[in-house]
């Protein structure tokens, strides 16, 4: 509320104590405990530098900075607003005023409390920013009494309501109720002001009957509810109204509106001296197109309007129908909002016979025929994919407009038609009005463009179908054409990617091992002969080490050849956790693998050698299930291209080799150094 509008709570509370004198007295102990236990807390919190808010107005005023502070709380007002069913599942809306203003108060949840609109309540809280105003949040409520509300109650327009000045605040609109709507727990009224129109919203009554009051005019008091986006910016009103309590009716809705006097359709929407709410008014004509549950046409003569409808009882073009409804300004011709319908009573004259208008696009852009059946040529150049009813785009003369049939089942054939075709349609002419020039030389509306609504499949005729050279056509050929050519293409492709891959699998296949996956024996010797090139440029030396399983043929007749296998994958794996990424490992004959180890000296052979027999002595191998303890022999050569070939060091490391497994198995045993090779063994 305003700061000079005042709200006299305890004079009321005081009849209160009059009718009942015992309640009185009780409301009057809790409402000194109340003083004295709150006047401690509120020098508490100034000594803690957090002021306690007494009143509605000093948390209305803050800034929006100053709010989100959570300062204490704490007010005495009556509930003007509780509704637990509007914004489920988020919170219960409760509004709430004192003597100094009205404010929105967020509950921290569901509450058990038997709340109302008139309930005399102590709120605590902590100040907050809201979603569009400062309200009280995270709020605990306690009833101490009942209270009238406030009997202030400024009569408001929309358009002072707009500005979002009045947050919340208990006020008063006068208007006619053009719809009533049901959604879950709530009803709303649709409210014509005599400046726009808003919606009031109400939980529904048991045994209320909200239909009575459609138009009705009305004056309601309630509070005024912002909306908002999720930026916390104003995008509308609505009134939110405790109950029909507070809703006074000043003129009653008439018992039957199809006994309201006939109006034609060129009496709507003309001039009325004081006249700032516009009732019902009774058309009568004869049906030219209906939409269930949204739009209906009606002619008479050469006089025609539409009417938005929620109605589905079903009509028929031909028809003559009695329509009651709210005049609203249309874009040419006006229109009926909210309108009902029944057919006219038996023995009612029609208004003759009704034929379509032939017109041309030029004269169904100049307006004269707005909401008129006519029928009218074009050419199907395009479909409205992202129409949600079926729309042809047409073309005639200099004019583009759509061609739209309501969803239905023989709908579907008009998307069956050939673009290009020269079409004859008739259905309903709506015109729209620019916006953004609306008035020419002489005073009346510029249209902006038009539509033709249909009233089914069968209102469009092909006059002449496109020949089949069309421009779409030539383009599926091409089309055709350049798929074929990308298909070769990419049937080239795909063999030329399989002769890699066969290329590759059958190198593959010929420089490795099936078993093991690793380099084959000729594999591996190939890649001696080429370290042995490099280290004799580099005046570099190669490891050679000869690798074999101690005691495998006991594996294979014990455990079985599979149980085998598993051994021999499983050593290359391991050998390849003691290398150097770069070294390299060939399996050079049965259970025999040969490492390499380029660029490295005497101790690194060694020191590698030692890994490699760890790495597979130290854990066992899994074998079929079963763990087995393998050891390997190991014989060390270095490859040194001045002085020997990859001859003698196989040979120099196969030797040793054999001296490891003559020494005990399980053990690394590194040949000497070989300076001269009439001193070698041959294998």
């Amino acid at each position: 509320m305003r700061a000079d509008r005042r709200m006299e709570v305890a004079p009321q509370v005081g009849g209160l104590g009059r009718t009942a004198a015992k309640w009185g007295r009780a409301l009057a102990a809790a409402g000194v405990a109340a003083c004295l236990t709150y006047a401690a807390t509120g020098q508490s919190h100034a000594s803690g530098g957090m002021p306690l808010l007494t009143t509605i107005r000093s948390v209305k005023l803050l800034r929006f900075d100053e709010a989100a502070r959570a300062l204490p709380v704490h007010v005495v007002g009556v509930i003007t607003y509780y509704d637990p069913y509007l914004n489920f599942p988020r919170r219960p809306i409760v509004m709430v005023a004192d003597a100094t203003g009205s404010i929105y108060v967020a509950l921290p949840g569901a509450t058990n409390l038997p709340l109302r609109a008139g309930d005399l309540v102590e709120i605590d809280g902590k100040s907050g920013p809201g979603d569009f105003a400062p309200i009280i949040d995270n709020a605990r409520i306690r009833i101490v009494g009942q209270a009238a509300l406030p009997r202030d109650a400024p009569r408001e327009t929309l358009t002072h309501l707009l500005t979002g000045a009045e947050d919340a605040r208990w006020v008063e609109v006068e208007g006619v109720v053009e719809s009533v709507e049901q959604s879950g727990m709530n009803e709303t009224l649709k409210l014509a002001l005599a400046d726009g129109e808003m919606a009031a919203t109400t939980v529904r009554e048991r045994g209320a009957d909200y239909e009575r009051l459609i138009d009705a005019k009305v004056r309601i008091r309630g509070s005024a509810g912002s909306l908002f986006n999720r930026r916390s910016q104003l995008i509308g009103v609505q009134l939110l109204f405790p109950g029909l309590a507070t809703v006074v009716v000043e003129e009653p809705a008439p018992e039957n509106p199809f006994e309201l006097p006939l109006t034609g359709i060129g009496d709507l929407m003309r001039y009325t001296p004081g006249d700032l709410f516009r009732h019902r008014v009774h058309i009568r004509g004869i049906v030219t197109l209906f939409w269930p549950a949204r739009l209906l046409c009606i002619q008479n003569g050469a006089l025609a309007l539409c009417a938005e409808t929620r109605q589905t009882t079903p009509l028929h073009p031909g028809d003559l129908a009695d329509v009651v409804g709210f005049p609203q300004i249309g874009n040419v011709t006006p229109s009926l909002g909210d309108a009902a319908y029944r057919s006219a009573p038996h023995g009612q004259s029609s208004a003759g016979a009704l034929h379509a208008a032939v017109v041309d696009a030029s004269q169904a852009f100049a307006g004269d025929h707005d909401a008129q059946l006519i029928q009218i040529d074009g050419r199907l150049i395009a479909y409205d994919r992202a129409s949600q009813d079926p729309t042809l785009v047409l073309t005639a003369g200099n004019f583009t407009f759509p061609v739209i049939l309501a969803r239905s089942e023989d709908a579907r054939a008009l998307l069956q038609l050939e673009e290009g075709s020269e079409l004859r349609t008739t259905g309903i002419c709506l015109v729209h009005a620019s916006a953004e020039v609306f008035t020419r030389h002489d005073g009346y509306p510029v249209a902006k463009y038009f539509q033709i609504m249909l009233r089914s499949a069968n209102d469009v005729t092909v006059l002449k179908r496109p020949s089949w050279w069309t421009v779409k056509h030539v383009l599926y050929i091409l089309a055709l054409a350049l798929a074929l050519t990308i298909c070769i293409l990419s049937w080239v492709v795909y063999l030329r990617i399989r002769l890699k891959q066969q290329t590759r699998l059958l190198l593959y296949q010929a420089t490795h091992d099936e078993l093991t996956g690793i380099w084959n024996r000729k594999a591996v010797l190939d890649l001696l002969g080429r370290e042995s090139e490099i280290a004799a440029r580099n005046r570099k030396r190669v490891g050679v080490m000869m690798v074999d399983a101690d005691h495998f043929k006991a594996v294979n007749d014990t455990h079985g050849h599979l149980a085998g296998d598993s051994v021999l994958k499983e050593i290359p794996r391991r050998i390849q956790e003691a290398i150097r990424s770069y070294d390299v490992t060939g399996r050079y004959g049965g259970e025999e693998f040969l490492i390499l180890l380029p660029d490295c000296l005497d101790e690194d052979v060694s020191q590698c050698a030692e890994r490699v027999r760890a790495a597979i002595a130290y854990r066992p191998i899994n074998a079929g299930g079963t763990d087995l303890a393998i050891t390997v022999s190991i014989g060390t050569a270095i490859l040194d291209p001045a002085v020997n070939t990859e001859r003698d060091a196989l040979a120099a490391a196969d030797e040793a080799l054999y001296k490891a497994k003559r020494a005990g198995r399980n053990r690394v045993v590194a040949s000497t150094l070989l300076s001269h090779r009439d001193n070698l063994p041959v294998s």
